[in-house]
């Protein structure tokens, strides 16, 4: 007998950057589908989580913390859960928490100590697969018919009111990266490769995902695509993202939050990675995904830098993609 769902609880990862987000929205899209009618609430160790309200994901959050951890352990038992998702796979304390909980579903990652395993877990793969993998296998653990699980990002675009250009062979670019320069490959080497790519018939127009951080290079591009066959979509929603990235040849981004839209629908994909205090290839593991139509480039281990990228190398990459693979 089916077990009803009226209420949910997810507790999120100590994971405040917009990417680590990004990649948990498949696990509430699946929930919005299964159970339309249930409350969904976040139980959240950062401060703002605002981004799964603000996007329908969830209908309200509770931001706990060291210090609340009695309060934190009531607040969970007086909402009364019947299915509680724990995503965070490092802490014994939300472990506990969701053992303690009412709810008569409990998926987790498993916990060190043995004594805390109850429920539905599964192993998290440090540094050796994709986050968003790690998530999805979880939540396949009790809904075990779920297939094809990352599809139903795909659906966000049908939100969208975001008027697409005419364009034959469009790409999409994502030059944002919020930790800093190591991580951003530059807004003139973008141009370059749009450049490049429309000499070769490649591409016949470019969108640009800008945040908020990004601004300073709304005049650079206007003054440099002299082309014209562009558009810039500044602190755009989700579902914008979605429909853009969908409709493109390929989509073109360094490590940034964004990029894991496109990594979740298996577009056609180019990932940029720079280095900072060691070899990115380890953090790639678990912030790239790989697929039969995506390609990560890094630096010359010499170089080390992000920017020395060659925009030929990228500009081959998006060609082979767009050649190879059928969109």
């Amino acid at each position: 007998m089916a077990i009803e769902v009226k209420r949910i609880s997810v507790i999120i990862p100590k994971k405040p950057h917009f990417g680590a987000m990004i990649i948990q929205i498949p696990i509430f899209l699946h929930l919005r589908h299964l159970y339309p009618d249930a409350q969904i609430k976040v139980w959240s160790p950062i401060e703002d989580c605002s981004f799964f309200l603000k996007h329908g994901l969830a209908d309200d959050f509770y931001v706990y913390n060291k210090k609340k951890g009695f309060s934190f352990i009531g607040a969970v038992r007086q909402f009364n859960a019947d299915l509680f998702i724990n995503l965070g796979p490092y802490s014994e304390r939300e472990h506990l928490v969701t053992i303690l909980s009412k709810a008569r579903i409990k998926l987790g990652f498993e916990p060190r100590f043995k004594l805390l395993k109850k429920g539905y877990t599964v192993t998290w793969k440090y540094f050796i697969q994709y986050r968003a993998l790690n998530y999805i296998s979880l939540f396949q653990a009790y809904f075990t018919d779920i297939v094809d699980p990352f599809s139903i990002v795909r659906s966000l675009k049908e939100c969208s009111n975001y008027k697409l250009e005419p364009a034959k062979k469009p790409v999409c670019f994502m030059p944002g990266g919020v930790e800093g320069e190591f991580k951003r490959w530059g807004i003139d080497n973008f141009i370059a490769l749009y450049n490049a790519l429309e000499s070769e018939n490649s591409a016949d127009f470019v969108y640009f995902i800008l945040g908020p951080d990004e601004k300073e290079y709304v005049p650079i591009v206007e003054s440099k695509l002299l082309s014209g066959r562009f558009a810039i979509l500044m602190n755009c929603s989700l579902t914008d993202i979605v429909a853009v990235v969908d409709a493109v040849t390929c989509t073109i981004a360094n490590d940034c939050g964004p990029s894991h839209i496109a990594q979740l629908m298996r577009v056609n994909y180019v990932g940029l990675f720079g280095w900072k205090y060691e070899n990115p290839i380890k953090t790639m593991h678990e912030w790239f995904y790989p697929t039969t139509n995506s390609i990560a480039l890094l630096p010359d281990e010499r170089e080390r830098d992000i920017k020395s990228i060659p925009v030929e190398k990228v500009k081959g990459a998006v060609q082979l993609i767009q050649n190879l693979i059928c969109k």
